[in-house]
């Protein structure tokens, strides 16, 4: 609806262009729409010309109030179209000779012929000035001048729609002048008043007659329904009986009341089908009436559920309105706080808060009021509530905003965690403690492994001498004392030998951690390769045989996954029966990682046990029957777990064993140290 003053002053202003086509290139259709009526003159479209552009500015000002100073320009045009048309009314009055009207195609309008060329009819003269009027007045934003405005358009297009009645019923006196037929209002001109007419009523479209037209009562209906037809009807009737034929046989009365008395029959037609239409809204709106009483009753219904809902919560439910004032507590916040609830009722929430906490609380919830959300329970926020006696006890809260007809209300669900907080507490000093015992036990194992490691390195040297004198005794001095002399030699080399073996397995098992060298991908087949060759003395002195399957690259220390395999061969080639020893190794991807199986026909190992093989110093059997220090497998586990892997036995006593290690897949390792 806003824009309709800019479409109605944009149309008269084309249709005084085609008028001015018309005149131009003497296109008498362009002049007149029916032939033989009078035409718009030159003079009229100068007026309609400017009237419309005088609509437009008057437009732009209102919506524009920072261009009110256009007020001056839209005064100028409407004023010029308002004195052309009031001295063509005082020439008719005192009977003056043709002026102004001879400006414009003077040729031309004198050879129209008439008794007043080119001047334009009575009707247009007041049409026009009472519609230019209007416009002056219409950007005053007085009520008395919005009124006088309505009421000025109103007049200049009851005039205009009488003379396009009189068109469509041939009733000559609604736009011609009696005595000179010629001289009358075109229908061209009568468009353009009742064009300008509505552009001026347009220009304030949420006021007076517009606002009743644009409105959703029932009044505004009626308005829609019938106006339209009110103007269009007559129009449209007359046109029908004028134009059908019977305008020979009746006569100009007969025509007019048949027009007249066909319209009443459509408005009674109307105002039938209207009130059956208000009828029927008038049962929606009882129907309506009694959903919302039903809705209501709902309403109260869920009301109630509601409180018996926020009565049986466990933890205490306080509702709080936009201003920070209690609106509803449930018996768990009267236990919490120690309060009757009315004494908490538009009481402020800060009455629950600890005063040292109460300012910084007013800034927190007003920043939340501005940006509401859902906020959980146990937010990581450690919070006090004050009870009614002053005391301060731990919660935590959640809160959700709620939005109802009276505004928005804080739900906060508050519940007392003193309980829980002593047992964090507790939980919190236990893991200090554990930590402390865990950083203890490191730093013993770090001094442990420092000393195993000196330890083992310091005893070499006075190993190697015992060992190198024990070998020049059995070298210079062999038969040269009695038996019993070479047996106790014999003896204490062998035993120099088993404790240098162990001195350096432990030495290796104290290396592992302590001297960290970087991962690198080590090709598992590659090294099977170089150990079967390193071992081939031993698989041909005790005829085993030792065979793999497909080996992947894993990422690792070459030197300890080497270890690991050697120890793992050697246990199966060691650890045999009276028949030939078979090893086999081979590999299967699981999940992200890589097992590793060694498997032997050795001479198997109980259930108990499979741990306890892992365990440092740990042997089944004595250094009579099978030889070593019992540190091998404690060195494989340790490897195996800095490779962040694990390492299992599955054996039955007299079935052989099989060891199983994991590694990750190279991608998961690759460029780390571990």
């Amino acid at each position: 609806m806003d824009k309709v003053s800019v479409i109605c002053g944009r149309f008269v202003f084309i249709l005084c262009l085609v008028v001015l086509a018309g005149w131009q290139f003497d296109i008498p259709i362009f002049r007149s729409l029916i032939p033989g009526v009078p035409e718009t003159t030159p003079l009229t479209m100068s007026i309609l010309m400017t009237l419309s552009l005088a609509l437009l500015v008057s437009y732009i000002i209102i919506n524009q109030p920072q261009r009110a100073q256009l007020i001056w320009l839209c005064w100028a045009l409407a004023g010029v179209g308002i004195l052309i048309a009031v001295w063509t009314g005082i020439q008719y009055i005192f009977g003056l000779d043709p002026s102004i009207e001879l400006i414009f195609y003077p040729q031309q309008v004198v050879q129209r012929g008439g008794d007043f060329p080119g001047r334009p009819s009575p009707h247009t003269a007041i049409s026009a000035t009472l519609v230019g009027l209007s416009i002056a007045l219409s950007p005053l934003p007085g009520k008395r001048y919005k009124r006088l405005t309505l009421i000025l358009a109103l007049a200049a297009l009851s005039i205009a729609w009488l003379a396009l009645f009189g068109y469509a019923s041939v009733t000559n006196p609604f736009y011609a002048v009696p005595s000179n037929p010629e001289t009358g209002i075109s229908p061209l001109t009568a468009f353009g008043v009742v064009a300008l007419a509505f552009g001026v009523i347009g220009l304030r479209y949420n006021e007076g007659f517009l606002s009743l037209l644009t409105a959703s009562t029932s009044g505004g209906q009626v308005v829609r329904m019938f106006l339209p037809i009110a103007i269009i009807a007559p129009l449209l009737l007359g046109w029908v009986t004028s134009y059908s034929g019977v305008t020979d046989n009746l006569s100009q009365l007969v025509l007019f009341a048949v027009s007249w008395g066909g319209t009443s029959l459509i408005f009674m037609s109307l105002i039938i089908w209207q009130g059956f239409s208000l009828h029927h809204r008038a049962l929606e709106k009882e129907k309506a009436a009694a959903e919302k009483s039903l809705l209501f009753e709902q309403l109260q219904q869920a009301e109630e559920k509601f409180r018996t809902i926020i009565e049986s919560a466990p933890d205490g439910m306080v509702i709080v309105n936009e201003h920070g004032r209690i609106v509803l507590v449930n018996a768990q916040t009267e236990a919490l706080f120690g309060y009757e609830r009315k004494a908490l009722i538009d009481q402020p929430i800060e009455i629950l808060i600890p005063h040292a906490f109460r300012d910084r609380h007013i800034q927190y919830r007003r920043l939340f009021s501005t940006a509401p959300r859902v906020r959980p329970m146990g937010a990581n926020l450690v919070l006090f509530a004050l009870r009614s006696d002053d005391t301060e006890f731990p919660v935590e809260v959640s809160l959700s905003p709620l939005e109802t007809t009276e505004g928005r209300l804080i739900t906060a669900t508050v519940r007392n965690i003193t309980e829980k907080k002593q047992v964090a507490d507790q939980l919190q000093q236990n893991n200090i403690q554990l930590t402390e015992q865990a950083e203890a036990l490191e730093r013993n194992n770090m001094e442990l492994q420092q000393f195993a490691y000196v330890a083992s390195h310091d005893l070499q040297a006075p190993l190697r001498n015992i060992t190198g004198f024990m070998q020049l005794l059995q070298r210079n001095y062999r038969d040269k004392l009695d038996n019993q002399a070479d047996e106790w030699i014999n003896r204490a080399s062998g035993s120099t030998q088993q404790l240098e073996k162990v001195v350096q397995d432990i030495l290796a098992y104290s290396r592992v951690d302590a001297r960290p060298r970087p991962f690198e991908p080590i090709l598992l087949a590659e090294i099977f390769d170089e150990l079967v060759t390193m071992l081939s003395p031993t698989i041909q002195d005790s005829r085993a045989r030792v065979t793999r399957g497909t080996l992947p690259t894993v990422m690792g220390d070459r030197a300890q996954i080497t270890q690991v395999l050697q120890n793992l061969i050697g246990n199966g080639l060691k650890y045999q029966r009276d028949i030939s020893p078979k090893i086999h190794i081979s590999a299967r991807e699981e999940h992200d990682r890589w097992v590793i199986a060694v498997q032997d026909n050795g001479i198997g190992i109980e259930s108990k046990d499979y741990l306890r093989i892992f365990e440092i110093f740990e042997r089944l059997h004595g250094p009579q029957e099978y030889p070593g220090s019992g540190i091998g497998l404690a060195i494989c586990r340790r490897i195996i777990q800095r490779h962040r892997g694990k390492i299992w036995v599955e054996s039955e006593p007299g079935r052989g064993s099989t060891f199983y290690f994991t590694l990750p897949q190279i991608s998961q390792t690759n460029g780390k140290n571990m």
